[in-house]
């Protein structure tokens, strides 16, 4: 088999969007909610590269503030899954056996190392999507300017 045979045999690469479009950008942020990554999302088949999502939360700020709006809900899923995780921790017994025979129930200390570092965690990545998306939504009171000399002007006033 030659190279050219290959090629004619293969498919070509389904080239992504990199137009946006309300479609897909609700796509996007309702797969965030659910808890999926933007990486994970834009390795798919069909969706725009990471750089492309971005160029989009630079230029429109429909799409901007959907996304700001979809990354504030998925710190909220995580606080609740850190809170999940602490009653979990309270709740898991185990059973003890004594020099003297005598079986205890008591809580499960080896496991605490292991609860503390993912509500850390997770407490600090939800502290990150919350500060990332206020930023996000505050950006949508300036604009970047349209005209030379203008900073940082509300959009108001352009």
């Amino acid at each position: 088999m030659n190279q050219q045979s290959v090629r004619q045999d293969q498919q070509p690469a389904p080239k992504r969007p990199t137009e946006y479009t309300k479609e897909l950008g609700e796509t996007i942020c309702g797969r965030l909610v659910e808890d999926e990554n933007l990486r994970s999302i834009c390795a798919e088949p069909g969706m725009p590269d990471v750089a492309t999502v971005s160029s989009w939360i630079s230029n429109n700020g429909e799409f901007r503030d959907m996304y700001a709006l979809a990354r504030e809900f998925q710190a909220h899923c995580i606080a609740d899954e850190v809170i999940e995780l602490a009653d979990e921790v309270s709740t898991e017994w185990v059973e003890k056996v004594r020099a003297n025979g005598r079986v205890v129930r008591g809580p499960d200390r080896k496991s605490l190392p292991s609860y503390r570092l993912r509500t850390e965690v997770r407490h600090w990545v939800a502290e990150q999507l919350l500060a990332r998306a206020r930023q996000l939504s505050a950006r949508t009171l300036f604009e970047p300017p349209d005209r030379p000399g203008v900073r940082n002007a509300p959009r108001s006033l352009l």
